[in-house]
């Protein structure tokens, strides 16, 4: 007899080896799939960039008008908006009163936010240091910001 050596089978190691990265694989591509979009949360306005990013002729003209800048002013100071997973929407002003809406993604950082009415804004949104958030209105027709770019903070 020849001398034989205990030789093992290697197809079940090979099957487990192959599975296992498989399912590696798998929860991998899940999980990046469940990676929230960075705009997913809430975000309180920088009152500090009011009037720095406040349209030049606008606020000229709210100079002098102090009870319109006032008004406009509360718009905007202790505001939040809520961006849900879900795509749900959610403004927040500092006087208790809401405003709700949905929220996608689009291509290019543009963000679309549609009201209830069927209203749709369009803003482009850029992330320039971490947990702030810039928010650039895209016009629609003759529609103009009295703010050129809404500036937040994460909550």
């Amino acid at each position: 007899m020849k001398n034989q050596k205990n030789i093992r089978n290697p197809y079940p190691f090979l099957l487990t080896l192959t599975l296992s990265l498989f399912f590696l694989a798998a929860q991998n591509l899940s999980a990046q799939g469940d990676t929230p979009h960075p705009i997913v949360g809430t975000w309180t306005f920088d009152a500090s960039t009011f009037e720095t990013r406040m349209d030049p002729g606008a606020k000229q003209r709210l100079d002098t008008l102090p009870a319109q800048k006032n008004a406009i002013r509360a718009f905007y100071i202790g505001r939040t908006e809520s961006f849900a997973p879900d795509g749900s929407y959610l403004i927040s002003l500092a006087d208790g009163s809401t405003l709700v809406g949905h929220w996608a993604a689009q291509n290019n950082n543009i963000v679309q936010i549609t009201t209830p009415d069927g209203s749709v804004f369009r803003k482009r949104i850029s992330f320039p240091v971490p947990n702030r958030l810039v928010m650039v209105n895209i016009a629609s027709g003759d529609t103009k910001s009295i703010i050129t770019e809404t500036h937040f903070i994460k909550n």
